[in-house]
């Protein structure tokens, strides 16, 4: 499971401000009850004593580094669960004021009275009284802040349970039940190539399916964040697939807002299909996997379907097909494949936190593709390769919208453009017990349908 760096700051500034408390718990069980028991000259050399000891790095680190991860947690947390926020902002606000503030103003100036004081110059009688003028204060602003200290940890503490709130069950009995139960899933883009697909294995499963589209009911619209809400109700997981590709501006602030409802409305899961090698599908990968909701990201190679059902169906048809990056090979992948793991993730929470990466068996050029296309048809087909730019013009001709002419620009030149994107995973073997399909089956069950 990947952790994040904001996970790393919230469990830092648990376990700093967990050691503050309990220092100064511990000091007011034990020093200050034995403190009271000595004479009044041994309690100020004691208190000068350990007034000078404690100024030391690891004093430091756990009472000034608590109010800076809490600070940094607050700040990393600010577009996330509105409760967890709430409850870092509020623990840190109680350490900076109620520990620190009060430390600065009230100890720290008692501290410094007594440094200064020559103890060996003064008579029995002013050692009694600054003792006591001493130790009143100095107890009573310790206790204020010994108080805070522990609300701040309560508070911090509990912000770190609502962010992991789905874990606070027996993991082996949420994985059996999760397998078992049926779920009220919704599967956003249900309609689409990876969409349908799990629909239907959901259904055959037995379990309570919604689709979300513009044309359902309730409706959903990526372009409208108040139909999400509304879309998630009732729902305990979903599968989350962004139109047209999480690679587009707006997809961070959509992904964003639909945790945040999701997690509003309960829901206990999401699966998000990413694009494999896409920096900024990476990004909305990072949104989920710190939204406080148990997840699953599903990283997917081209589709097999892209020549099929999608945007390179009629080059197909024609003959002819026209695309850049010859010598890029890519891992395709089987659009079964894809659904099948997302649904068996939907339901199985063993792969809970996990990053899968789905891809074909082997490499294939687009020339390689091409030809074993037009071998399994059983006629002739073209391929030749252009430029990156050639082909956005061709998708201009064609009178397709700018926003997706520059989406498939990005994907050739950023995706496909770097060969450390296209290596072969085995997860699809690993999560399904069974080999991913060749490009060859697939164009074998796609000539028997007739599409082509």
């Amino acid at each position: 499971m990947d952790i994040s760096f904001k996970s790393i700051i919230l469990f830092g500034a648990v376990v700093l401000t967990g050691l503050s408390a309990g220092l100064f718990c511990a000091w007011s069980v034990s020093v200050i009850p034995g403190t009271k028991r000595v004479a009044d000259l041994a309690y100020l050399e004691t208190m000068q004593s350990i007034n000078r000891a404690i100024l030391n790095p690891a004093f430091f680190l756990i009472f000034f580094g608590s109010v800076v991860l809490l600070s940094i947690s607050s700040i990393y947390h600010f577009n996330t669960n509105k409760w967890v926020f709430g409850l870092i902002l509020a623990s840190s606000i109680t350490y900076l004021i109620g520990t620190v503030g009060v430390t600065g103003v009230g100890n720290v100036p008692l501290n410094n009275q007594l440094e200064v004081l020559k103890i060996a110059e003064l008579s029995t009688d002013k050692i009694s009284a600054f003792r006591k003028y001493y130790e009143s204060g100095w107890n009573r602003l310790h206790l204020i802040r010994t108080v805070f200290a522990v609300l701040s940890f309560l508070l911090i503490v509990l912000a770190l349970f609502f962010q992991k709130k789905n874990f606070n069950k027996s993991i082996e009995f949420k994985l059996n039940l999760s397998i078992n139960m049926k779920h009220n899933i919704l599967v956003i883009g249900g309609t689409g190539k990876t969409g349908r697909r799990v629909v239907e294995g959901l259904t055959q499963l037995g379990h309570n399916v919604s689709i979300g589209t513009r044309g359902s009911n309730p409706a959903f619209d990526w372009n409208d964040p108040s139909t999400y809400s509304a879309a998630l109700k009732g729902m305990d997981r979903a599968y989350i697939v962004y139109y047209p590709d999480l690679a587009v501006p707006g997809a961070r602030d959509a992904i964003t807002a639909l945790t945040e409802a999701a997690l509003e409305e309960g829901l206990e899961k999401v699966i998000l299909l990413s694009g494999k090698g896409e920096s900024e599908a990476e990004a909305c990968e990072q949104i989920v996997a710190d939204s406080g909701l148990n997840f699953t990201l599903v990283r997917a190679s081209w589709f097999n379907q892209n020549f099929s059902e999608g945007a390179f169906l009629d080059f197909i048809l024609a003959g002819h097909v026209a695309l850049p990056m010859p010598e890029a090979a890519i891992p395709f992948v089987d659009a079964d494949d894809i659904a099948d793991v997302v649904t068996k993730v939907l339901v199985d929470d063993t792969f809970n936190g996990e990053t899968i990466t789905v891809t074909g068996p082997r490499k294939m050029t687009f020339k390689e593709v091409v030809d074993a296309m037009a071998k399994g048809i059983g006629r002739n087909i073209h391929y030749q390769p252009i430029s990156i730019d050639a082909f956005k013009e061709g998708m201009k001709a064609a009178g397709l919208p700018d926003s997706y002419v520059w989406l498939f620009g990005y994907l050739f030149k950023e995706v496909l453009g770097n060969a450390d994107n296209q290596v072969v995973s085995n997860d699809i073997e690993r999560v399904l017990g069974r080999k991913a399909m060749d490009f060859n089956e697939f164009v074998e069950k796609t000539v028997e349908t007739g599409v082509w």
